[in-house]
This record gives C-alpha cells, structure tokens and sequence, in this order.
C-alpha cells in the first residue's frame, strides 16, 4: 500500500491571492492530524509508520 499523500494547489482566486503561511499550516495540521490517525488505525500501512507525504505546486 503506497502512504497517504496530501496534494497542495493553488488554483482559482488562490493562485493570484494565496493564502497567509499560517493559513495554510494551520489547515495542514487539521489534515494531516486526521490523515495519519487515519493511517495509524491501517493494519496494512505499517510498512510508512503511519506518515503522510505532501508537495506543494
């Protein structure tokens, strides 16, 4: 099983407008909270240790 990724892209209004940097990481943190729980929980994904990737574009 591949780990759990998190794409990030601005596109619309927030590609000329992006949000502040604590905006984002703040909402990441929500995220990734509850994607590496989720992964946490994954017989199957203890070969990641339950860690997500990300990259931004």
């Amino acid at each position: 099983m591949l780990p759990p990724v998190i794409d990030v892209e601005y596109y619309g209004d927030k590609k000329n407008n992006p949000p502040g940097l604590l905006e984002v990481q703040e909402q990441l943190k929500i995220m990734l909270d509850k994607v590496e729980e989720r992964a946490l929980s994954c017989d199957s994904c203890d070969l990641y240790n339950g860690r997500s990737m990300g990259y931004i574009y």
